[in-house]
């Protein structure tokens, strides 16, 4: 097959988000299965096209001319434009510029399938116009990503909502990465749940077995372990509410949290959304050394810090799958997370393959860390856990996916 992948952001400059890990993942699983594929992205470099590892990465430039400083300084209308409808215009620019770079490709490749995400609509011209079967592969949405981390929604962001729901609507196929995110996406863009079909993320098992040999950033193993974006929807607000329960039970026990910010990028400048480092200072004031902060990190220096945790904990308000989750448990960790999402796929039984607990409840998430800190079969479980974590094989997965695009492309 010649497949072709579309996404914001180049996984290569940027692999810290679920899509970039997912996709990456897919397309070098697909090459070695001897598919042809091919990548197009946004980037704010003016780079040319490049092969990585037999993928074809294609690139579109972002950057909004009358978004521009100086033009928005000189120009009142485009000062309105960039402060009601700044993500609806810069979408609808990249996606259509995206579109256009796909159809010249086209012509010379002749795709056979095109896959992109559900985020903001990028999509949404492939949905319309598209000459080949389009599938968007739901991950989370960037307005439903909006309304966990509590933003306001205003009139750019329903907008973006609507052009979300036009390409789901308007897609040949939809495959949304969890039975979770199937029923969220169902409810959340009214759309009949029998059209979506479900496919897990992969991940490639042997990257996590030569862990404990890399070099250790933290030496001492009493520590609980969060890792991933600082933002409301991960849940780090009731995490900071639990800890000093745990923290006084256990006076020598440390709290690491590895990742950055909930930020988002606007002339070249990053606002933060949420600063949740200052919530979790201010609710643990007591205990500020036994918490540490470390910038994200690359798989290669995170994974020793998540071998050597005795416990990951992941609060998440909701959760579509989250590879934390699935990468802890490849390590052989056992993870304590929320129930009621995509974790609970995963994890399936509480006490088995990890630890579930209810959401948006500081209280019972306090006592669940400490039941997980008596326990004595830590370890067991976080052998169960490693595998389990062989069901998510990346060359499993990415044959499902295989055959899935074959269904597409033959489906009338």
């Amino acid at each position: 097959m010649n497949i072709c992948f579309i996404i914001h952001t180049d996984f290569i400059e940027s692999s810290y988000g679920g899509i970039e890990t997912y996709l990456k993942n897919l397309s070098l699983e697909l090459v070695k299965n001897g598919h042809e594929v091919h990548v197009i992205c946004g980037t704010e470099k003016k780079v040319a096209d490049y092969m990585y590892k037999g993928i074809h990465i294609h690139r579109v430039i972002t950057g909004i001319i009358f978004f521009h400083p100086f033009l928005l300084k000189i120009f009142p209308p485009f000062r309105t434009i960039d402060k009601y409808l700044f993500h609806t215009i810069t979408n609808l620019i990249i996606g259509w510029g995206i579109y256009s770079k796909f159809k010249k490709l086209h012509k010379k490749k002749s795709f056979d399938i095109v896959e992109c995400d559900d985020t903001a609509g990028l999509g949404v011209f492939f949905s319309l116009f598209g000459c080949v079967k389009f599938v968007t592969r739901l991950h989370t949405s960037w307005t439903m990503v909006a309304l966990l981390n509590k933003e306001r929604i205003n009139l750019d962001k329903k907008i973006v909502y609507f052009l979300e729901r036009l390409q789901i609507k308007n897609s040949n196929a939809l495959n949304a990465d969890s039975f979770s995110l199937k029923k969220k996406t169902s409810d959340f863009f009214k759309i009949n749940p029998l059209k979506i079909d479900v496919t897990y993320y992969g991940i490639d098992i042997t990257r996590y077995e030569s862990a404990s040999k890399k070099k250790k950033i933290i030496i001492k193993n009493n520590y609980l372990l969060y890792f991933g974006r600082l933002e409301e929807r991960k849940g780090i607000r009731i995490l900071a509410r639990a800890l000093p329960k745990v923290f006084l039970k256990n006076p020598n026990l440390k709290m690491v949290f590895v990742g950055d910010y909930h930020v988002e990028k606007k002339h070249g400048k990053s606002i933060k959304h949420s600063d949740v480092k200052k919530y979790l200072l201010a609710k643990n004031e007591r205990f500020a050394k036994n918490l540490v902060f470390i910038n994200h990190l690359s798989h290669e220096n995170l994974n020793p810090i998540i071998n050597n945790a005795k416990l990951v904990v992941l609060p998440s308000l909701w959760e579509a799958f989250g590879f934390t989750c699935l990468e802890s448990m490849a390590l052989g960790k056992p993870v304590l997370a929320t129930s009621g999402s995509g974790f609970e796929e995963q994890i399936v039984r509480d006490g088995k393959y990890g630890f579930l607990v209810k959401p948006n409840n500081a209280k019972a998430l306090a006592s669940k860390i400490l039941k997980c800190l008596n326990r004595k079969d830590l370890d067991i479980v976080g052998k169960r856990a490693k595998k389990r974590a062989e069901f998510f094989n990346n060359e499993k997965i990415t044959g499902e996916m295989i055959n899935y695009y074959k269904k597409v492309i033959i489906k009338k």
